[in-house]
């Protein structure tokens, strides 16, 4: 049922529902077919067409509804592996971190649990924030001289993994098993590996 409504300038206008202006349209159309009989063919085939080009597009915009959601998907797939690769990426590294930590705190150490256990207190309190191996080894260093009152001849390029040369030992006494292992511990976690003519 149509309604008389007042436009922004005050007049009334009617105004009808979608359906009733279909209605309106279907009865103007078949009036014309009636009063031009000669242009009925003409204007059905136009319908026809009209339609044919409604449903075109609505295909088109199915398709382009059904194209971005496909695109959002990928999106979201995408960020999601980037996501898990960078998570796994941190995880390696961590872990790679880590174990160069223990290994360098067990050849400070000497294997001893009570010095290991200093050093490692002596590391937390450290305000130093670590990112490579080179600043865990020099905050391992720092934690040894904490915890021990001295770094045993610590050297930080003992520990570097690129053109360090061979570790040059004097001594005048043979070295005993126990040094020698602890030396060799030292040499592995810098990447240098030992040959008994080394420790003469």
């Amino acid at each position: 049922m149509s309604k008389i409504i007042s436009d922004s300038l005050g007049s009334d206008i009617e105004v009808f529902t979608a359906e009733e202006l279909e209605t309106k349209k279907q009865e103007a159309i078949e009036q014309f077919k009636q009063d031009n009989p000669d242009k009925t063919e003409e204007l059905t085939k136009l319908q026809d067409e009209l339609e044919k080009l409604k449903g075109k597009d609505m295909n088109f915009a199915n398709l382009r509804a059904q194209k971005e959601a496909a695109e959002k998907k990928v999106e979201d797939i995408l960020k999601g592996v980037d996501e898990k690769v960078e998570k796994v990426k941190k995880e390696v590294l961590e872990g790679v971190m880590k174990d160069h930590y223990n290994d360098v705190l067990k050849s400070l150490s000497g294997g001893d649990k009570d010095i290991q256990a200093k050093i490692e207190l002596q590391y937390k309190r450290i305000a130093d924030t670590v990112s490579t191996k080179e600043e865990i080894t020099k905050k391992l260093g720092d934690a040894l001289l904490l915890a021990t009152g001295n770094s045993s001849g610590f050297d930080n390029s003992s520990f570097s993994s690129g053109g360090v040369s061979r570790i040059k030992i004097e001594s005048k006494s043979p070295m005993s098993a126990d040094e020698k292992e602890v030396l060799s511990k030292l040499a592995q976690a810098g990447g240098i590996k030992l040959e008994e003519k080394d420790y003469k």
